[in-house]
């Protein structure tokens, strides 16, 4: 009799264990969800708080790319920590007033390092630079948007929003 109520239980039990027990999901995958920043991105729009004239239209503009077509940046945030950005030169020329009046795209500058992200705060550790600098990030959905200061204050604010490629 005694025999009859424990295989029940055993076979409850295993239906128990098969169920519960799942594959762990990949914990790298699982990091890099948890992670939004990473991944691989390339600049769509680039605006700063100082117009600036860089194509000598006469029109001053805050809208970087709608005069500077050749400018762009590509930024991969990898989930070991490191980054890679590629970004294009820029060479300005000023009026006697300090305002761009003119520029041109350059050569290509590559640069890595190492990051982090606490809250909204995006460090990165610039090899070259042997200097961190810290920039507030939003990210949404496929769109990440840098915020930052340059130094010194050319182009004042600047914004730069990358779509994920």
């Amino acid at each position: 009799m005694r025999t009859n109520h424990l295989l029940p239980c055993l076979s409850l039990f295993t239906l128990i264990l098969f169920f519960s027990c799942s594959k762990d999901d990949d914990p790298e995958e699982q990091q890099i969800m948890d992670r939004p920043i990473v991944g691989e991105w390339v600049l769509t729009d680039f605006f700063i708080t100082n117009p600036a004239d860089f194509n000598s239209d006469g029109v001053f503009t805050t809208d970087v790319l709608s005069e500077l077509t050749c400018y762009s940046i590509n930024l991969n945030v990898r989930n070991n920590g490191t980054f890679s950005e590629n970004s294009t030169n820029i060479t300005v020329q000023f009026n006697s007033n300090g305002q761009i009046i003119m520029g041109d795209c350059t050569q290509t500058f590559n640069s890595s390092g190492t990051w982090e992200l606490n809250g909204d705060q995006f460090a990165q550790y610039y090899s070259y630079l042997d200097s961190t600098i810290v920039r507030r990030v939003t990210i949404s959905g496929d769109v990440l948007t840098r915020y930052g200061r340059d130094s010194p204050p050319i182009f004042g604010d600047l914004q730069h929003i990358f779509t994920r490629n």
